[in-house]
């Protein structure tokens, strides 16, 4: 696998060059254990100098000794350890006997969790690869079922995992049929997966094209498939298709393939496919229209909204095979799906208005929606802890809990975390980072951690974490992503600026940044604009540098799970919404391209739009919600005046599997 360790010295490189430069080298070791810690934080502190330990303990940290001064205090710390603070007198006169620091554990089990073999795990390290009929599978994971060990495939294909003689391997990729394998020995284990033919991305023929399908292949996100392994055909017509002369709809359904029109009961124009009705004509056998995900049945008394041909970006006919796949019951008989220019745009995330949709009516909201902390839903763990009087009365609830919370797996300690908030959330931290215990190299878990220690303002633990993530997936652009924000919110602007500079550039060997570029960018250009004294601001582009920089609203979704599937929507003040699609269906070419690149994030700017009161709506439209112990969490980032002295952050950690309903997530006021 690639070593993360470019990432790492990297930001030794960034102290300027100067006539008296210090170089340390040290040695982190856990005290007990005599094992290296592995990515602990070295800095000095107030002084913006860093590094981070490498996988065997090592670090080098640099520093300007005419800026750094002997009474400068340096600190390290790590997951799961008790942090240590030592002047840099002390550690000249320590490292003329040693160059070895020592740690002391703050979890019980926490570090050497984190830095070894998990716990009760034998030395048996099993390796493999994961393929498909097209060549290796990157970014499909490999879990020991029952456990919360679970690896992540590179480039290659290639994992590596701790499992024994008896184990079970439950593998998994986006687009494939999930599989399990026993492991008999100690030797290689390769896994094949086969293509999930109803996730096959979709083939549109345009609907001037008259071609005989047989024999001919298209590619698919996992190679090429023939056209009649497909199992349906569809039609399309897109914005290229509609030239001035087309004036109504109807002129546009008519070429369409394999659609046909007639004459309903009461003399409107009804559409259906050839074979979806028998002699006659009636409402179970019409296909439905689907406007901007807006479903419309063909029925007396229910007409589509006035449509703009011209501001049309597609309509695809989907016959009943696919269609009810998507839309149920109400799809079998096919669906029509019109796709505004608006929602196109909105694909992609970015800039929520800005457009006008095609649509005259029909995109007014109007359901009144819980919102998602709905107290209804309270699990009996938290129901026992609502009862207490006092923070020692929930601290005495929650260890009487300790006998069952592990059955519970990661919810329970996420939502109990998230109750002591109220009480003291230093104590709130320390019951969230029993998951570094529970699964330390575990990418879902580990990020449902980071999620929440963001959310509990500890920022540093936080770090730590993201630390852990990029070196267990260190070809996946969300971790350089992730280190560079984090970075920039603990203050190690260098470190920051050099990562946000790495992603701009999209010039680092095996790894492509694209999908993370835009909100790397947003967020290089807020701390230029605020704290560009302090980086080699000469080294960017002027555009980088824009002191008029600003987003009215920034909303910032990320995910632990590449195959979560939800739909998020706005409501703007004037009751008309926007939704963002995050399924196989409606953006199955971004979900592929978010395994293969490993980014799981989207953000959206609301920027001199609409003034007044906004609802943001969230729901979870898919079947994989993770395991029950290990389930699908969301965080949300809200941001008010981004890049402006008024600027406010707020986090919120959701766990997206219990809502299959759609449940509102915020208000705010733009």
């Amino acid at each position: 696998m690639k070593s993360f360790t470019s990432i790492l010295l990297f930001f030794c490189t960034l102290i300027a060059s100067s006539q008296t430069i210090v170089t340390l080298d040290g040695l982190l070791l856990d005290r007990e254990t005599k094992e290296p810690i592995r990515f602990a934080n070295v800095s000095i502190l107030e002084k913006n100098v860093g590094t981070v330990s490498l996988d065997d303990g090592t670090f080098k940290l640099q520093y300007n000794k005419n800026k750094v001064g002997d009474l400068s205090v340096m600190q390290v710390s790590a997951l799961g350890y008790q942090t240590r603070q030592i002047t840099l007198t002390q550690l000249y006169r320590l490292f003329q006997k040693t160059n070895v620091l020592m740690l002391d554990t703050n979890l019980a089990g926490v570090a050497r969790a984190t830095v070894g073999d998990p716990v009760g795990v034998s030395d048996t390290r099993l390796s493999g690869k994961v393929f498909s009929d097209s060549g290796p599978l990157q970014g499909a994971t490999v879990k020991i079922k029952g456990t919360y060990r679970e690896a992540i495939t590179d480039v290659d294909g290639i994992y590596r995992i701790e499992a024994q003689p008896g184990d079970v391997l439950q593998v998994a990729q986006l687009g494939m049929i999930p599989t399990e394998v026993p492991v008999s020995g100690a030797g290689p284990v390769d896994v094949e997966l086969k293509v999930d033919g109803q996730l096959l991305e979709e083939v549109y023929v345009k609907g001037e094209v008259k071609k005989d399908p047989y024999n001919t292949e298209f590619e698919t996100a996992y190679g090429k498939r023939e056209f009649n392994k497909l199992g349906f055909s569809i039609g399309q017509i897109t914005s290229e298709d509609i030239n001035d002369g087309y004036t109504n709809f109807d002129q546009l359904l008519y070429r369409l393939n394999g659609l046909q029109s007639s004459r309903g009961p009461d003399g409107e124009l009804v559409y259906f496919f050839q074979r979806s009705v028998g002699s006659s004509v009636s409402q179970n056998s019409l296909p439905i229209f689907v406007v901007d995900n807006i479903i419309y049945q063909q029925q007396e008394g229910q007409s589509l909204p006035a449509i703009d041909v011209q501001n049309i970006e597609s309509v695809t006919a989907l016959p009943g095979i696919a269609a009810s796949v998507k839309y149920g019951g109400l799809g079998s008989a096919g669906a029509i799906i019109v796709k505004t220019k608006v929602q196109a745009y909105g694909e992609t995330g970015g800039e929520i208005s800005r457009k006008n949709s095609a649509l005259v009516i029909g995109n007014n909201y109007s359901e009144q929606l819980p919102f998602y902390d709905n107290d209804d839903l309270l699990p009996a763990y938290l129901g026992q802890l609502n009862k207490a009087s006092s923070f020692e009365d929930a601290k005495r609830i929650y260890l009487s809990q300790g006998s069952f919370a592990d059955s519970y797996g990661i919810p329970y300690y996420m939502d109990v975390a998230d109750y002591f908030q109220k009480w003291d959330r230093n104590y709130a931290a320390s019951i969230a980072m029993k998951l570094a215990e529970l699964g330390p190299t575990n990418v879902r878990v580990l990020k449902s951690l980071a999620f929440k220690l963001e959310e509990l303002g500890q920022l540093e633990d936080a770090k730590s974490v993201y630390q852990r993530i990029a070196l267990v997936q260190p070809e996946a652009a969300q971790s350089y992503r992730d280190l560079a924000y984090i970075y920039k919110e603990t203050g190690e602007l260098n470190k920051a600026f050099g990562l946000y500079k790495q992603i701009l550039a999209n010039d680092t060997e095996g790894i492509d940044f694209s999908g993370v570029q835009k909100p790397a960018e947003n967020e290089l250009r807020q701390m230029l604009k605020n704290h560009k004294a302090q980086v080699d601001f000469a080294s960017v582009s002027n555009d980088l540098l824009d002191v008029r920089f600003k987003q009215d609203v920034r909303v910032v979704l990320e995910w632990n799970d590449p195959a979560l599937e939800f739909e998020v929507q706005f409501v703007n003040p004037q009751r008309k919404f926007f939704s963002w699609k995050h399924d196989m269906f409606d953006n199955a070419d971004r979900m592929f391209e978010e395994v293969q690149q490993g980014y799981f994030m989207e953000e959206f700017i609301i920027d001199d739009d609409v003034q007044g009161n906004w609802l943001v709506n969230i729901r979870n439209t898919g079947l994989n919600n993770g395991d029950g112990k290990n389930p699908i969490f969301l965080k949300y980032t809200f941001y008010k005046d981004y890049g402006l002295p008024t600027e406010t952050k707020e986090v919120k950690t959701i766990n997206l599997s219990t809502y299959t309903q759609k449940v509102s997530l915020d208000t705010f006021l733009n």
